[in-house]
């Protein structure tokens, strides 16, 4: 669609998440659906459009995406809808060319241009979160808005596209539980009593904080020690584990101020 938008001329200058799949349509209940529709802005693009290419394009997604995410961000906008509302700045910068031009010559897609909006959006959001994981990045942003509460799964999906994850692998994981369409986080009583990082062939920064903190309040502080770095059993190669740690704790509403002294 996006594609024959732009063939007849059109600028695309802006997108909005809009809850128009209600959880309450029959092919919604009991299941995995999508729980929102896009509202695009249009606008004619002048006739005397540049053409571009792809270097320059890049550095002006990268200028005005940062842009647009600080200012939703200050309009106190969902997580969960923030990548697709970044979609529509993205755009009109790519829709505002008459063709953006490959290294070959060859004009872009708008398949690409979207994957470039997309991998600039992860590479911005990334430098704020640092080093995270992205199941963390994606447990810390639905945590923001639904807590341990459950929520629709199309949500859960739409966040899960804009984070480089998947419903399906973040329950593998052991972080969140899927079913009936909707989707919530476990609270670290739901975690099991015995846990090996070593082990765990999907390790998120996220499942180990919640492991520090069980292993703190049932076993003590040397249980949780046992997990910091040093102790040969820290959960991932994070560089900043401790402060990622009391930032996750704090997302998820344990007081960072319990982490084990023998770990400061």
């Amino acid at each position: 669609m996006l594609s024959a938008l732009l063939s007849e001329g059109f600028q695309i200058t802006a997108t909005w998440p809009m809850r128009t799949e209600m959880g309450n349509r029959s092919v919604a209940l009991g299941t995995n659906a999508l729980a929102s529709s896009i509202v695009l802005a249009l606008r004619p693009r002048p006739e005397d459009a540049p053409v571009v290419p792809r270097r320059t394009f890049l550095t002006q997604l990268r200028r005005e995406l940062a842009e647009a995410l600080q200012m939703l961000k200050s309009g106190n906008i969902a997580p969960v809808d923030l990548a697709q509302a970044l979609i529509g700045p993205g755009m009109a910068v790519f829709s505002r060319y008459k063709q953006v031009l490959e290294a070959d010559g060859s004009p872009m897609t708008v398949r690409t241009a979207l994957g470039l909006i997309n991998q600039v959006l992860d590479e911005l959001l990334a430098e704020q979160e640092g080093d995270y994981d992205a199941d963390t990045r994606w447990a810390l942003a639905w945590f923001e808005q639904y807590g341990y509460r459950e929520g629709p799964y199309g949500d859960a999906e739409t966040l899960a596209v804009a984070k480089n994850t998947s419903v399906k692998g973040l329950e593998e994981a052991g972080i969140l539980e899927a079913r009936a369409g909707k989707v919530r986080l476990k609270n670290r009583e739901e975690y099991r009593d015995e846990w090996d990082p070593e082990a765990d062939s999907r390790l998120a920064l996220w499942e180990a904080v919640h492991y520090v903190a069980q292993a703190l309040e049932r076993r003590g502080e040397e249980a949780a020690a046992a997990f910091w770095p040093g102790s040969g059993r820290a959960p991932m190669g994070c560089a900043s584990w401790p402060t990622a740690c009391t930032r996750c704790a704090t997302a998820s509403s344990w007081p960072p101020t319990r982490w084990p002294s023998t770990c400061s």
